[in-house]
């Protein structure tokens, strides 16, 4: 077994988690002995927000973003004004958390090439960015229990995907007409796939 030290994934650069190589099997595990299994090693690159801040790199959320209040105590978000090809949607509006992104909030933003979700977010609305067709990559945080239908299908150009562990279902289109999505990570918690996802 070959060990393999963690790296921390930067902004703009993945990383991995402390794990084993068997080069016999091609397997990864959690110890020496190869008793646990890992399938994903890899952490992804991305920018950690809190308090509406990247925590490494100090990127700030977004311009433009439009937050809407819900039920007095959160917000959602859409696309307002926004225009840009890399949108960081900040975990936290007038100190209360965002958690939704709004159905269709930000779909047809063509030139969008990058998105960074906080983990304050727990929902992604149906359609949420559907045809965004610049799209090459998403990482969806493990806050995450749900995605919408269509939520990003007709994003051409998106290549990766990984399904948070807290996800259950995949909804109807979630994917459709992703025709460069080659690499999708799917957990074990997902009990059923809808049609044309």
């Amino acid at each position: 077994m070959q060990h393999v030290a963690r790296v921390e994934a930067t902004c703009t650069t993945n990383g991995n988690v402390e794990y084993y190589h068997c080069s016999s099997c091609n397997k990864n595990y959690q110890d020496e002995n190869g008793s646990v299994e890992i399938k994903n090693v890899i952490l992804l690159a991305g920018h950690k927000i809190k308090d509406g801040a990247c925590t490494i790199c100090k990127k700030t959320a977004s311009e433009g973003v439009k937050y809407t209040e819900l039920f007095g105590r959160i917000y959602s978000v859409s696309k307002g004004t926004f225009n840009g090809t890399e949108l960081i949607i900040s975990d936290i509006y007038n100190g209360k958390a965002v958690t939704h992104i709004k159905e269709y909030g930000f779909s047809s933003c063509s030139g969008l090439t990058s998105i960074t979700i906080p983990d304050s977010v727990t929902s992604i609305g149906e359609g949420a960015f559907s045809g965004c067709s610049s799209l090459t990559n998403i990482i969806i945080p493990d806050s995450v229990t749900s995605i919408g239908g269509g939520a990003f299908s007709g994003c051409t150009s998106l290549t990766s995907v990984t399904i948070p562990d807290g996800i259950t279902s995949i909804k109807n289109d979630t994917f459709s007409g992703c025709t460069s999505l080659t690499n999708i990570i799917i957990p074990d918690s997902i009990t059923s796939i809808g049609g044309g996802a």
